[in-house]
């Protein structure tokens, strides 16, 4: 299993543009922890790999079927893909609840690095 902290590096654009909607404002920080970002880069090479639709990925972690993912969700969600966190590092997390658009844009934005890190020869850590 892969520990986040220390191999990847976050960034707090993703939180800039969601801060419009009413949920990210409520419930996304104004610089989202590193380990959002690897969970995400992640996230999206998986689901490139299978084929999934983000919808698609976004039901199997969602629980409890509310159309939010709580940080519990995000965490078991996280746990399938083998990524494993120091709790310090989940509890960074303990605020923050994500609608599917915030979803949607966080897959979005960090498939778009990869691909980014792809065509200059670099990678994902």
């Amino acid at each position: 299993k892969e520990t986040a902290m220390g191999d990847w590096t976050g960034s707090s654009s993703p939180a800039r543009r969601l801060a419009g909607s009413a949920l990210a404002a409520a419930s996304l920080p104004a610089t989202l922890p590193p380990l959002i970002h690897f969970i995400f880069s992640r996230v999206a090479f998986e689901r490139r790999k299978s084929l999934l639709r983000v919808s698609d990925v976004f039901r199997l972690w969602d629980a409890d079927k509310n159309g939010l993912l709580s940080a519990h969700e995000l965490r078991r969600g996280a746990s399938r893909l083998g990524i494993s966190a120091h709790e310090a590092e989940w509890a960074q997390l303990a605020r923050i609840t994500l609608s599917f658009a915030d979803f949607r844009e966080l897959i979005a934005e960090h498939a778009s690095e990869r691909n980014s890190h792809a065509a200059t020869g670099g990678g994902a850590r």
